[in-house]
């Protein structure tokens, strides 16, 4: 939010100065898969879930993402399943119980395959994005599953206002060792605790 500020010593700012300190404001958006990564691993001591939604916010402010969730791959019980972990702009009442097991819906299925679901043309009235101005539906989701030394650790499900294209996903093939290993670095730290 830009302020316009005059006291007796200053005299309000002008539109130019304004814009040269947007410009440099847009600069701190990363660009390349490189400054994201820089980002993501800027921040220490956050819980799990906190870690999942940080990861969430980088991924939304650099790829256009109106809508995320993050599914954290847990082996400890008699089948293996993807749990929500966290959410980026989930409508109310969104089912955070919600589970997949390895191959169980697009989620399971990003695991089974190893590889990232671009979905185009999505069905009006599958997911529906709110804001403050009103409702539209996404053009595109994009289901990444995450690795770690060949071991599963999560599935991140975005949607976007526009469609996903090659660039897209060659950044987030990029991203998502980084993310994986973050998330087992968090894992292995936590259950040292």
């Amino acid at each position: 939010m830009v302020i316009f500020r005059k006291n007796k010593t200053q005299k309000a700012e002008r539109p130019n100065s304004i814009q040269t300190k947007m410009v440099g404001a847009s600069s701190m958006v990363a660009t390349s898969p490189s400054v994201a990564k820089k980002k993501l691993s800027s921040r220490k001591s956050l819980t799990l879930a906190e870690c999942g939604s940080m990861i969430l916010s980088v991924l939304a402010t650099e790829k256009e993402i109106v809508q995320a969730v993050f599914f954290i791959y847990d082996s400890s019980g008699e089948n293996p399943s993807l749990n929500f972990l966290s959410g980026y702009a989930c409508n109310a009442g969104y089912p955070t119980e919600t589970s997949f097991e390895p191959g169980e819906g697009l989620p399971g299925q990003a695991l089974k395959s190893r590889k990232i679901l671009n979905l185009r043309n999505i069905p009006k009235g599958f997911i529906k994005i709110k804001t403050g101005l009103g409702e539209a539906y996404p053009q595109s989701l994009l289901l990444i599953p995450l690795f770690f030394k060949d071991q599963p650790v999560g599935v991140i499900e975005l949607a976007s206002f526009r469609e996903f294209n090659a660039a897209d996903e060659a950044f987030f093939t990029e991203i998502a060792d980084e993310i994986a290993e973050k998330l087992q670095s968090h894992l292995k730290t936590t259950s040292k605790s």
